[in-house]
């Protein structure tokens, strides 16, 4: 399992967090019974949840392209492509759950679906990388900086 740095001084109400949560809950020597799926399941669907409610809905996001292509345009496709991850990790995070569900019960399993989460949590915090550079540099510009 990767390691993810800082977890304590990340806020409760982030997806950071919540991928922390499921990152220590994998770690720790759980034998997979139901609990354990139930407990993972309900982790991940908590992730899925922050990570929508902290990015943009439709409308958001067509609010937001339109300030970009008037006030920094060189971030527009930076942008777009970000909205395409997002919407790529969205179908990830639902593939996992699904396999997360019908692997229940088989504790050998386990294993399988341990790193199945696990590179999930990569896409998730690189994901969460590439929108913190962009937002980075649409202030750096904004700013005078860049």
């Amino acid at each position: 399992m990767t390691a993810l740095a800082g977890v304590s001084s990340i806020s409760e109400d982030t997806i950071g967090h919540s991928s922390a949560r499921i990152l220590s809950f994998m770690a720790q020597p759980h034998p997979p019974v139901a609990q354990w799926w139930v407990e993972l399941a309900g982790l991940l669907d908590e992730l899925r949840q922050r990570m929508n409610t902290q990015h943009l809905d439709a409308s958001g996001r067509r609010e937001l392209r339109e300030q970009i292509r008037r006030d920094a345009p060189h971030l527009f496709f930076r942008i777009r492509r970000l909205e395409n991850e997002a919407e790529a990790l969205e179908d990830e995070m639902m593939r996992v759950r699904l396999i997360v569900g019908d692997a229940a019960g088989d504790p050998r399993a386990a294993g399988r679906v341990g790193l199945t989460v696990d590179g999930l949590l990569m896409q998730v915090q690189q994901h969460e990388r590439n929108v913190r550079e962009v937002l980075l540099d649409a202030y750096e510009q904004d700013l005078g900086g860049g």
